[in-house]
């Protein structure tokens, strides 16, 4: 075959793989993509775009080796930066994802989305420092447009009582993420406060764990512009407006360059400033936010005795299974969060535990890992650092239910830093695994320690990353297991009984602080 022929193949090859993207088939395009590889006529657009589907059908460490062949042949592109680092922070790659976003902003100064997910993602980046996510933060909403006219940014306190409260988000359907929130509303005192619920989520499907009240008031929201949310929230006379969903919820950012009730807060998804001016303040706990780190925050500071994360288990979830080492004589250390909080310094701490106590093995469970291609980049990501492959067991996605049961598999759940877990911090606990977990430098590195601390499980709160590793060790030793035992056939009695699952006090706490903000 002549170098025209070649030429002339990759042409409708590529327009054959450019067909089946815009029909969304994204495996036959990357067929047509992978045969123009083999006919050596790959550039760097061939390899982007093969990056680019390779990111559709979830198959990150694909992507990420396409997308740096890509850079090779061509380093001033800015779409193939941006979705390297897309593919590169799904796998725990944060660092490298942050420098490749701001790299592809420099490239392409006019677009926001490469700041806007660099905004996104740095309280992940293991190297970030606090100054650093607010300084990101504050240059995002620098350039972030608003979507608002200048005649809604003046916001009066209403006279009529009670306070009318409005929380908004896009995820009031996930029964799973929302035990905080339901704990506080399902117990607000509404002899003070009008709840309103704007959900801004897709779906129909009841809010399972929400206990209704003939009282509140639930408008959808999510096919409203911001000028036709924020005229909702003036047509309510809202007095506190309370955005559960912060940056992970992008689209809704704009609502936030400009002021929108009396009082806005940011509470539950917020694990760092938000650097937007809409937000008056932050809400959080003296475990999170200490007082030498306000400077941090472009938001005002609220803190409750109790953790912000307090919560109840209002569906039903499986029992608590008896510990697995009792049964198979191997301790099981476990981690269900998410891929992308598996960090390579949570990789260096988990090889230095699997290392130091030999008769054990770790099990992960999360979406990103259902791909043999994924499985095998994270196998050697362990076998760099001398952990040999049976060591590690993947479990495959699975129904909410039948994830829970996956617990009863481990014995001890090792929490990702510094991105912590939160929802499966309170799942491993409800499901009588304990979480070990560190202090960490910022807000998003001690969200499991504000519930630990709140409980009977302080003693589960290493100190530093070596105190981490020597904890492990020191339960994974069979000299321990029967305590481990005890603890968790007694760990839903004792979380119901502590602090942490107290949602009366924690609404009580809620509802002075924000009533104090209007006094």
């Amino acid at each position: 075959m002549n170098s025209m022929n070649q030429q002339q193949m990759k042409t409708i090859l590529e327009q054959t793989a450019d067909d089946c993207v815009s029909q969304r088939r994204w495996v036959d395009a990357l067929r047509s993509l992978d045969r123009i590889v083999a006919i050596g006529m790959a550039d760097a657009i061939i390899w982007q775009k093969m990056g680019s589907a390779l990111l559709q059908v979830q198959e990150y460490a694909q992507a990420k080796e396409a997308l740096a062949n890509a850079l090779e042949l061509d380093h001033t592109n800015a779409t193939t930066h941006h979705l390297l680092a897309k593919a590169q922070f799904t796998l725990g790659e944060a660092d490298e994802a942050v420098a490749h976003l701001l790299q592809a902003h420099s490239l392409n100064s006019s677009a926001i989305e490469s700041l806007q997910s660099a905004a996104h993602i740095i309280a992940n980046a293991p190297s970030a420092t606090n100054q650093d996510v607010l300084e990101i933060r504050r240059e995002f909403a620098k350039r972030l447009p608003s979507n608002r006219p200048q005649s809604q940014d003046s916001k009066q306190l209403g006279d009529a009582k009670p306070i009318r409260i409005a929380f908004l988000s896009a995820h009031f359907r996930l029964r799973n993420y929302m035990k905080p929130v339901w704990g506080l509303l399902n117990h607000l005192d509404r002899t003070r406060f009008q709840v309103v619920l704007l959900d801004d989520g897709q779906g129909e499907s009841e809010f399972i764990g929400y206990r209704t009240n003939a009282c509140d008031q639930i408008h959808s929201v999510r096919n409203q512009s911001d000028t036709q949310l924020a005229q909702i929230l003036e047509d309510l006379q809202i007095d506190v407006l309370v955005d559960l969903s912060g940056y992970s919820y992008p689209q809704r950012l704009t609502l936030f360059q400009k002021p929108l009730a009396p009082v806005t807060v940011g509470w539950f998804n917020a694990f760092a400033t938000s650097g937007l001016p809409g937000f008056d303040y932050i809400l959080g706990d003296s475990h999170v936010i200490p007082q030498e780190e306000e400077a941090y925050y472009s938001e005002r500071v609220i803190r409750l005795e109790s953790s912000y994360l307090t919560f109840q288990v209002d569906y039903p979830v499986p029992p608590v299974a008896v510990s697995p080492c009792l049964q198979s004589q191997r301790f099981t250390f476990g981690s269900l969060v998410s891929q992308y909080k598996i960090t390579s310094v949570v990789l260096d701490a988990w090889s230095q535990i699997l290392q130091q106590a030999p008769n054990t093995e770790l099990i992960i469970a999360n979406g990103d890992m259902k791909s043999p291609h994924n499985q095998a980049y994270l196998r050697q990501q362990f076998a760099d650092r001398s952990v040999d492959a049976d060591r590690i067991r993947f479990l495959p996605p699975a129904d909410h239910d039948t994830f829970l049961k996956y617990y009863d598999l481990i014995d001890l759940a090792l929490d990702a830093f510094p991105y912590n877990g939160g929802t499966t911090t309170m799942e491993a606990l409800w499901q009588g695994v304990p979480v070990l977990t560190k202090n960490g430098d910022r807000w998003a590195a001690r969200t499991s320690q504000t519930l630990l601390h709140q409980c009977h499980l302080s003693n589960f709160v290493a100190n530093s990353v070596d105190d981490y590793v020597r904890l492990a060790v020191h339960w994974s030793q069979p000299s321990r297991w029967n305590a481990l035992a005890e603890l968790r056939a007694q760990m839903r009695t004792k979380l119901s009984a502590s602090s942490v699952c107290d949602c009366e006090e924690m609404a009580k706490q809620f509802g002075q602080r924000i009533g104090s903000l209007l006094e």
